[in-house]
């Protein structure tokens, strides 16, 4: 019972010292420096910002995986008993962003913690099927089966020497991990933000409504161009109409490959 506590204390250290935030990268460089913007903000600053919200999202993505591998070195995880691992996942559930932690075996039946085993399973879920094959995997954005919550999934293999016993996940709440990254960015309300993953399916946004839509799809010409611009480019600048004017910047994450946007929206006056 005490090597438990001590090895739980030690899990719980290294994940509090993994969740530091990382100083923001700098200005995004785009040759977009000099563009005029008539909400008083320059690109430069826009650019700063947009890398620290780049910054801080792959921040707190990298401490949930690193927990997660962290919990996987364990010998209560590898033991794959659940009445010993508990505790443990329950912990890293607690000290991370928001996300449902769990243990999968193999044929994919799996546990959650604080809740136990589920009646679900994911073993057709391609992140488990990654981790499975002895990677780590990050960026599959799910709904998921024992929440119903808009998730996207971090994965490891548990190993107990050289076979895989298992699968550790952590489906991290998109919903609150933007609201997360809006409050420690603290924008000004005319100021949008959002990103998009390779298939142009919204994963982070300001607006909680957005994520899992395909923005593409919402009517507006200019803005499905604008996303074709955004998927085709790694950086740059684009202009669309959506209930009001917008210009965005947007950057590629390399962690996630997911096309970062922040800009600004036309605050039209009631009618």
């Amino acid at each position: 019972m005490k090597n438990q506590a001590v090895r739980i204390t030690l899990a719980l250290l290294v994940c509090f010292l993994c969740s530091g935030l990382q100083p923001a990268a700098s200005a995004v460089k785009t040759g977009l420096t000099n563009a005029p913007v008539e909400t008083g903000m320059n690109m430069a600053d826009s650019g700063v910002t947009l890398s620290a919200l780049i910054a801080l999202a792959n921040q707190h993505l990298k401490s949930v995986l690193d927990g997660l591998e962290i919990l996987a070195m364990t010998r209560e995880v590898q033991s794959g008993e659940w009445n010993r691992m508990s505790t443990l996942l329950s912990a890293l559930e607690k000290r991370s962003v928001p996300a449902t932690v769990l243990f999968a075996w193999p044929h994919g039946a799996y546990y959650v913690a604080g809740r136990g085993m589920v009646p679900y399973n994911i073993r057709d879920r391609a992140y488990f099927q990654k981790a499975l094959s002895g990677e780590a995997a990050l960026g599959e954005l799910v709904v998921s089966r024992s929440t119903g919550l808009k998730s996207v999934v971090a994965a490891v293999p548990v190993k107990r020497g050289r076979r895989i016993v298992g699968v550790l996940a952590a489906a991290i709440h998109l919903e609150e991990l933007s609201r997360i990254l809006k409050e420690e960015l603290a924008l000004p309300p005319n100021m949008v933000f959002f990103a998009l993953n390779e298939d142009g399916l919204t994963a982070l946004s300001w607006k909680a409504d957005q994520i899992f839509t395909y923005p593409a799809q919402q009517g507006s010409e200019t803005l499905k161009e604008a996303v074709a611009v955004m998927l085709a480019d790694k950086e740059g600048m684009v202009e669309y109409d959506l209930n009001g004017k917008r210009r965005v910047i947007f950057k590629t994450s390399p962690f996630t490959g997911w096309r970062f946007g922040l800009g600004y929206r036309e605050i039209r006056p009631i009618q």
